[in-house]
């Protein structure tokens, strides 16, 4: 085994497996995003990437494994973390010879700490930035920054919308509308906070409001492109990003 990912894996164990995505069967996913669309975005985010890595990647907020795989083709090793065990335990079923898998939320003190400082050379965040606490997104973020070397790379994919402000919504399964129902940014943040199964809270980030927080965690972001369009307004964004030094 790689030596850094062995180190990484000594101080990242299994945490708590008390969280459940209200997702689980992909239902809301099948929906919104049709596979043309993810191909779409697929080929952005390998765009967003150099042909090689060196060193190890993180798969942050992993799910099922859509870019674990991906990932693997590029980095020396991939570690993969998600807080959802049963997207985990899917995940490592699809590469388990290609990663390494650990079941964490990406708000655990853990990957802010001394141990893991500078491990990853490169960190992958796909969509998971829009459905934690509102103020989730900063803490993570800062903690990427935290995980990545000098000048590390940091891709993200986000729901994002074409406005001025922000956007909150509701999207369950059972119901046939893809882009779900305007919330309160209140109630957005108790359903992130207390999932409830079939009932998704969505955050749509501005282009102003995404690259504030990435600026504000100490990245410089290079590049933002929409892809997977669904309405004449509302999107996902792609960012590239590098860590800037402290």
């Amino acid at each position: 085994m790689n030596r850094v990912l062995q180190h990484i894996l000594d101080a990242v164990t299994d945490g708590a497996a008390d969280y459940s995505y209200p997702d689980q069967d992909n239902r809301m996913e099948a929906q919104v995003i049709p596979q043309a669309r993810r191909d779409e975005e697929r080929r952005l985010w390998e765009s967003m990437l150099p042909a090689r890595i060196a060193g190890v990647a993180l798969d942050a907020g992993c799910g099922r494994g859509a870019f674990t795989g991906l990932l693997a083709d590029r980095a020396d090793a991939v570690l993969a973390v998600d807080a959802d065990q049963t997207r985990v335990a899917v995940a490592r079923a699809q590469h388990q010879d290609r990663a390494a898998f650990r079941v964490r939320s990406l708000m655990d003190p853990v990957f802010s700490s001394e141990k893991l400082r500078g491990a990853f050379a490169c960190v992958s965040c796909i969509q998971v930035l829009g459905h934690v606490p509102l103020n989730g997104a900063a803490i993570i973020l800062s903690a990427f920054h935290h995980l990545l070397q000098p000048d590390g790379l940091l891709i993200l994919a986000v729901p994002f919308v074409n406005h001025f402000s922000e956007e909150h919504r509701l999207v369950r399964t059972s119901e046939a509308q893809p882009f779900g129902h305007p919330i309160t940014p209140q109630r957005y943040d108790a359903l992130a906070l207390t999932p409830e199964a079939g009932v998704l809270p969505v955050r749509h980030f501005t282009a102003a409001s995404l690259t504030a927080l990435v600026e504000k965690a100490g990245f410089s972001a290079e590049r933002m492109e929409p892809c997977n369009w669904y309405s004449e307004r509302r999107a996902d964004m792609m960012v590239q990003a590098h860590r800037r030094p402290t």
